[in-house]
């Protein structure tokens, strides 16, 4: 037996159409994960980036962010952002986190 559309609304065009091509896209989009990773006293978050490699912050210090091709080049790198950040910090006087002081020269 053939489905029947209601009167007066198509589920082909317009809103509910729309509403059903966006829900199909989301199903299809890849959900990053984020891991945290705590090294010498700091918690950093990774998260997987699309093209390869990782994207890397310290949630202690927004702003503070790098990335690498492998983890172990994210990591290094995101310590020595932020050691410039820290550098930056002290020069302008701005507040440095308390679980960040002392840990980075």
């Amino acid at each position: 037996m053939p489905k029947r559309e209601p009167k007066g609304k198509s589920l082909t065009h317009g809103p509910v159409a729309d509403i059903i091509a966006k829900m199909t896209a989301m199903k299809k989009t890849r959900v990053a994960e984020i891991f945290r990773v705590i090294a010498d006293e700091i918690e950093f978050e990774f998260e997987p980036a699309g093209e390869g490699g990782y994207t890397v912050t310290v949630p202690a210090l927004p702003g503070c962010v790098s990335e690498g091709d492998s983890f172990e080049e994210a990591l290094a790198n995101i310590k020595d952002a932020l050691e410039g950040c820290l550098v930056v910090a002290r020069r302008r006087g701005l507040p440095i986190p308390r679980q960040l002081q002392g840990k980075v020269a």
